[in-house]
């Protein structure tokens, strides 16, 4: 296959990919706290799921966004962003068609 995308390790996990270098990707969550008094920083996990880029970005991570029952079961799956020693857990749940189950899952 000639292109611009013909790595054989990248073409072995299928089209789309998504490639992320854990030391710019937390470089870049860094980069939103401005100052002592910065944002909160959450993961949304319905565009980035993984575990090893939840477990990357855990330690500078507020919590995660959570949209759905799976996205929660990750997130308590990791137990990284759940079980931070510094930080009370935190989720932001999406109410936009939120089940009472979700809800009651997350509690």
């Amino acid at each position: 296959m000639s292109g611009r995308y013909s790595d054989p390790r990248l073409l072995a996990h299928g089209t789309p990919a998504y490639v992320y270098d854990p030391a710019v990707a937390r470089a870049r969550v860094r980069a939103l706290r401005v100052g002592p008094a910065g944002p909160e920083v959450f993961l949304a996990l319905k565009a980035n799921s993984h575990p090893a880029l939840l477990a990357a970005l855990a330690p500078d991570l507020d919590g995660v966004d959570v949209a759905s029952e799976g996205e929660l079961a990750v997130a308590f799956a990791s137990g990284t962003v759940l079980l931070h020693p510094d930080k009370a857990p935190g989720f932001f749940v999406n109410e936009v068609g939120t089940r009472e189950s979700h809800l009651r899952r997350g509690l």
